[in-house]
């Protein structure tokens, strides 16, 4: 028997943050496809151990394993699926890993997708479908990933990388990259699984993508096609800085913007307005410059000045 033995504070700070203490071989009433679950591991790579999550049905039915591998290089496994694969993008450096495991399901459709992101970063995203967990193929659990409603998990005996775990927290906010352009209209916090609107800062709709995201947790989402909205406009480019403008910035895109040159005895050529598209990018007809007047040159400025 192996004691693993964990400093009284490492307890306190994660009790204190919802965490619970896990226990192998429990089950545990739990709706994976409701709510998303975090683990939190601080196995290393290379180190061999094992986080081993079974899930089951009513009746205490086993519906299949999720396992991740701290192997060098590390793997996850979909057991009673396929053999252990590597994830599909580099894990986090950090020792200390929160793992969150959501699955997702269309009402009344056996297909699950299977998502799991470490330390936020997304390293598995599969369809878990008959051609994937065909019914004839040799795993033990063939075919129960579709056959059951998912309402309880634990964690198997022979896991040695699990330390604690809690349903994930609410959404607080959107991602940090998206609050230059979009907005939500949902008011935060909204519990996991929420569907959200998004749209851009300065219109009713988003400019590509999807007008709805789905909380996980934190300011994980998941969506069909990523929304994107073009950055506002900040200011004219830098190569026009022998022209201004009375127009404050930030602007909308879309925003028509009047110019005038910036010194005396300069006349602008082009188009006097032109229309911001995004950042410090704008439309025209005709480029916009500004020339010097016939007859008028530096030293004849200074020359009225010092007249006057």
């Amino acid at each position: 028997m192996i004691l693993v033995l964990l400093p009284l504070f490492f307890i306190g700070a994660s009790a204190s943050e919802g965490w619970i203490l896990a226990s192998t071989y429990v089950w545990i009433p739990y709706d994976l496809e409701k709510t998303p679950l975090q683990i939190k591991t601080t196995s290393v790579v290379g180190s061999n151990h094992l986080v081993d999550l079974a899930t089951g049905g009513n009746g205490f039915k086993s519906t299949g394993d999720l396992q991740l591998h701290f192997t060098s290089p590390p793997k996850y496994k979909i057991v009673g699926c396929s053999d252990p694969a590597e994830f599909s993008t580099d894990l986090p450096t950090e020792t200390d890993k929160i793992w969150t495991v959501h699955m997702t399901r269309t009402p009344g459709d056996a297909i699950r997708r299977v998502l799991i992101f470490c330390n936020d970063v997304e390293v598995v995203n599969v369809l878990v479908n008959s051609k994937l967990c065909p019914k004839s193929s040799k795993w033990r659990f063939a075919g129960m990933w579709e056959d059951a409603d998912i309402v309880r998990i634990y964690f198997y005996i022979i896991d040695t990388a699990t330390r604690f775990y809690r349903p994930a927290p609410d959404c607080d906010g959107l991602r940090d990259e998206w609050t230059r352009t979009m907005k939500a209209k949902s008011q935060f916090p909204v519990d996991p699984g929420t569907a959200v609107e998004v749209t851009c800062l300065h219109t009713d709709a988003v400019n590509q993508g999807s007008s709805e995201v789905t909380c996980i947790t934190g300011k994980l989402y998941t969506f069909e096609v990523e929304p994107s909205c073009p950055e506002p406009c900040e200011g004219l480019p830098e190569s026009w800085k022998e022209m201004r403008t009375d127009t404050q910035f930030p602007l909308e895109p879309g925003s028509e913007v009047s110019l005038m040159c910036t010194s005396t005895g300069y006349t602008l050529t082009g188009d006097t307005t032109v229309t911001c598209k995004e950042g410090r990018t704008f439309s025209y007809t005709l480029a916009p410059s500004c020339v010097l007047l016939p007859g008028f040159s530096y030293n004849t400025f200074n020359t009225i000045l010092c007249d006057t």
